[in-house]
């Protein structure tokens, strides 16, 4: 493998090449002695009235404040899980080559093939960052570097858990949002016994582009699969730089993959030791799919061989939309006893979500982002029930997490040895703008919850809120540096223990002091079916390119944390109707600023382009399954 851009990396390299060294020198003669940060312009003068600003979102609870409420939480929760039909476990043992298993527990059945294809021509996707009434009152503060270890750091490759709901808002966690909002009490406590990533987002917002980008760390037009049932990154010359084929091939893991895969059947080779896929459904008979998602990584647990590492996805379907009922909430099917938990709950959205509409672009107030909105989340009604229903299957999905956590605290050891990691493959609109779905590039449709439990973090650093930027192409760089295996050249993104793990060699800066983060990335979803639409993100502004709609769009991040004010739009409006000085200075404020951020963007997307990006669109019909 090449070697790793990670500082952290490159220095236990030589620290190990050092202790080499010497103890050559020992024997022999045993009497002897022996990402720079982009430069701005100023735009702080700006005086562009950008109507009413909104508080962003509060990143954080006071543990005290929550202590509270927790014990009443879990315990709801508990009894929803408890008096619910019992499972019907253990299922029947999966056998080696799986030649005998039973439908339930074979790769996927002929009945789940079915109702996947019927969800994914729909394939819509639902979200509402609407805010709680009870928001995170820490405020994030830059990276803090990890404290310098008086010795290198040695340790054991880890085993790893990635769990991966679908469609899953980045403000549906009790601790961004509130207990009056969303409960997702586990959550909360594998954040405080980890790391929480606040401005973590994807490169791109959709299922099955957005899991193929978990798999490869590359953006969507480099690993070119960016049509359902036309993997590309499966194709062998390609598989083989994932995470999955390295950790099997270098690390000798047992890799494992429950629940959505997208991409159905896995082709002629197999790719993983051990795979159970299903989607498209909230219930398998009596099982919730989170509950089936419980099962099947028991089955993981116990018949993985004992004496090697192992790694597993659990891709959740919930809270991810079935069908297309017309009743409100209708697409959302949680447990009763969930769903109970929310009875009286009652959701306002942020802001007047019709009059947001009229902001929008003409191309924008028509088509399925429209329709979605207008079939799901229009009315009082539709809202409400649409939350309720949506947060209670987030609500599962957080039980059925701690579950699996639960399980592997059952064997000594090894919970104390596997790199946890909770986050999605986009996030939603939900009503927002007054649109349903994803793909696009507002901040709703992009942000995802990122939390990470490394028992290898310093105990001091733990329950630490980071808000540096994120991306979903650092998760496969990450899980490979968990297991000490420095990521190929392909993969585009870093390890993000980088942000939080000491130097491997005493006495050396940390990895971001020796190369600082990232403080922008480009968007992007290169489709046509939708919007094909790019953004420059950077840690203030947001410029959105609309290609085919030859369309622009600027907002300010700090003071518009809801992009309802579009600072191009605004000027328009300004130079029309006045012609002061004071609006000309912020013309041109605005005219240097484009430019910076055009330039910017024109560079990433260079540095970022894939030699097949501007090729036919790839589709290799003897993989459509």
């Amino acid at each position: 493998m090449k070697s790793s851009s990670s500082p952290r990396r490159r220095k236990q390299a030589s620290v190990v090449v050092t202790a080499v060294l010497f103890l050559v020198l020992a024997v022999l003669l045993p009497f002897g002695k022996f990402f720079k940060l982009h430069n701005s312009v100023d735009f702080s003068s700006i005086t562009v009235d950008v109507g009413k600003t909104f508080e962003p979102p509060r990143l954080g609870v006071d543990a005290s404040a929550r202590t509270a409420t927790d014990t009443a939480i879990n315990t709801a929760i508990d009894t929803a899980i408890d008096t619910t039909t019992p499972h019907q476990s253990p299922l029947p043992k999966r056998t080696q080559n799986n030649a005998n298993a039973k439908d339930s527990d074979t790769i996927y059945t002929q009945k789940d093939t079915i109702d996947t294809e019927k969800d994914t021509i729909n394939d819509t996707d639902v979200d509402n960052a609407k805010d709680g009434s009870k928001k995170d009152t820490i405020q994030t503060q830059p990276p803090t570097p990890p404290p310098t270890p008086t010795q290198p750091l040695t340790r054991p490759p880890l085993n790893v858990i990635v769990f991966f709901p679908d469609d899953l808002s980045h403000k549906s966690l009790q601790d961004v949002s509130g207990t009056d909002y969303v409960l997702t009490p586990f959550l909360t406590e594998l954040a405080q016994n980890g790391i929480r990533f606040t401005r973590n987002a994807v490169t791109t917002s959709v299922c099955w582009m957005s899991r193929a980008t978990l798999f490869t760390g590359q953006y969507a037009s480099t690993h070119g699969s960016l049509r359902l049932k036309c993997p590309r990154f499966t194709l062998p010359e390609y598989w083989k730089d994932t995470w999955v084929s390295i950790l099997q091939r270098v690390g000798g893991y047992h890799v494992g993959h429950v629940g959505k895969w997208q991409y159905y059947n896995s082709g002629p080779h197999k790719l993983f030791d051990y795979s159970n896929f299903f989607e498209g459904r909230h219930w398998y008979g009596k099982l919730t799919g989170s509950e089936k998602a419980v099962d099947h990584t028991k089955i993981f647990l116990s018949e993985r061989p004992k004496d090697k590492p192992f790694a597993l996805t659990v891709a959740f379907y919930p809270p991810k939309a079935v069908g297309d009922s017309n009743e409100p909430g209708g697409q959302w099917s949680p447990k009763s006893s969930f769903k109970e938990l929310y009875a009286n709950k009652t959701y306002v959205p942020p802001y007047d979500l019709q009059q947001a509409r009229q902001t929008l672009p003409d191309f924008l107030r028509r088509g399925i982002v429209t329709e979605r909105y207008q079939s799901r989340w229009k009315s009082t009604l539709q809202y409400n029930e649409g939350m309720r229903n949506y947060n209670a299957l987030v609500t599962e999905v957080d039980a059925a997490c701690r579950q699996i956590v639960d399980e592997l605290k059952k064997t000594k050891g090894l919970y104390e040895n596997t790199l946890i990691v909770f986050t999605s493959d986009n996030g939603l609109l939900m009503g927002n703008h007054g649109l349903g779905g994803k793909w696009i590039a507002y901040e709703e449709s992009i942000r995802v919850p990122l939390i990470v439990y490394d028992p290898r973090m310093p105990k001091e650093l733990r329950g630490r809120l980071d808000n540096s930027t994120t991306l979903n192409i650092d998760l496969a760089s990450t899980i490979l540096g968990a297991a000490n295996i420095d990521p190929p050249a392909t993969m585009q993104g870093r390890d993000m223990a980088d942000l939080y793990l000491p130097s491997e060699e005493a006495g050396a800066k940390s990895p971001v002091e020796q190369e600082p983060w990232r403080t922008d990335f480009v968007y992007e979803y290169p489709n046509t079916d939708i919007h094909e639409t790019y953004a420059l993100i950077n840690e203030r502004y947001k410029y959105i390119r609309w290609v085919t709609r030859k369309y622009e769009q600027l907002f300010d991040l700090r003071n518009d944390p809801y992009e309802l004010n579009d600072l191009l739009l605004l000027m328009d409006d300004t130079n029309a109707t006045t012609d002061t000085a004071a609006s000309n200075t912020n013309k041109t404020h605005i005219d240097e600023l484009l430019k910076e951020l055009r330039g910017r963007y024109d560079e990433i997307r260079k540095e970022r382009q894939s030699p097949q990006e501007n090729g036919p669109d790839w589709c290799n019909s003897s993989l459509q399954y």
